[in-house]
């Protein structure tokens, strides 16, 4: 095989070998060359050149050969000698009358196969498959011509079935998409119509009002805010240790702190005839206001506290004014 372009892409050399120790002709061995690098994916041109020699080889190699015999060599060989033979190792060797056998000058010579059309190739086992194909050269004087069998093709552009090509695999795409939509909120409206609504919680039990609670603690917010008016409408009526204790809250807000302390002490000692159900609340707040009217420091804080809240409200009304 003298030439191999574009065919070792795509046959390893163990197929090569195995197509070429094969014993059908040149010819043959191109083709199915040719259509198994088509089969792997070939697109350029192949080109495969095959040689067969005729005659039989030459078996005892070595009979022709003449023998060697060494000669004994002197261990010091002379100078002279040795320049002699460096010289003659630069001599030009004469050319010899060389003449290639007659059974090898005998070569099978392969015609240009015709050029492949775009068109699919058909299978033809007619016996005219193969014609003109191979040719044997008669004449042993005339050198042999080698042929090159070369693969062209043309590709032509199908304008019927490239225009549109990309919008037809699109749509449907879109299609199925739009609908799939649809449908899933149609399911979905029609779960959510079929779903009861959710019940309002239904109140049970209504809670009442703990009256007495509620009475000590609007009355303790009334003295909050109005002490004076609180002195002025209950001064001259209270008789038990609730009122006691909310008339000297009344006169510690005011800042008279001795007539605060002697109405929580008054408080405190009405305490044991007093049912009322905040007996326990209005325990503790007798006992802290008692011991708040006592302490000089205690008094003192909470002059000052009231001095920062009258401040605060200063600020506040000039800023709200500007």
């Amino acid at each position: 095989m003298l030439c191999s372009d574009g065919i070792t892409r795509h046959i390893s050399d163990v197929e090569i070998r195995e197509l070429l120790a094969s014993p059908h002709p040149p010819v043959t061995i191109c083709q199915e060359m040719k259509r198994i690098c088509y089969e792997r994916g070939a697109e350029d041109n192949l080109t495969a050149v095959i040689i067969k020699v005729s005659g039989e080889s030459v078996d005892n190699i070595a009979e022709l050969e003449e023998s060697t015999i060494a000669a004994s060599r002197s261990p010091f060989p002379n100078s002279a000698i040795l320049s002699q033979s460096v010289q003659n190792d630069y001599d030009e060797i004469p050319t010899q009358n060389l003449q290639m056998p007659t059974e090898a000058q005998q070569f099978q010579t392969l015609q240009s196969a015709p050029q492949m059309s775009a068109e699919p190739a058909t299978e033809n086992t007619s016996t005219d498959s193969y014609q003109n194909t191979m040719q044997i050269t008669a004449n042993n004087d005339e050198p042999n011509s080698i042929v090159v069998e070369r693969d062209e093709r043309n590709y032509v552009i199908d304008e019927r079935n490239s225009s549109g090509g990309a919008l037809g695999k699109i749509l449907p795409f879109l299609l199925g998409l739009i609908l799939g939509s649809l449908v899933g909120a149609g399911a979905y409206y029609l779960y959510s119509s079929m779903q009861p609504p959710e019940k309002t919680p239904e109140i049970t039990q209504m809670q009442s009002p703990n009256i007495p609670f509620t009475t000590f603690e609007n009355a303790r917010r009334s003295v909050d805010a109005d002490p004076q008016k609180y002195i002025t409408a209950q001064g001259a009526t209270a008789d038990d240790a609730e009122d006691f204790y909310l008339l000297g809250r009344a006169y510690m807000l005011q800042g008279n702190y001795p007539q605060a302390r002697e109405l929580f002490g008054k408080a405190k000692s009405n305490l044991a005839e007093y049912k009322g159900e905040n007996k326990a609340m209005l325990t503790n707040e007798i006992a802290i206001a008692h011991a708040v009217t006592k302490n000089e420091f205690s008094i003192k804080f909470l002059e000052a506290e009231k001095a920062n809240s009258t401040a605060d409200k200063s600020t506040n009304a000039n800023t709200n004014g500007k």
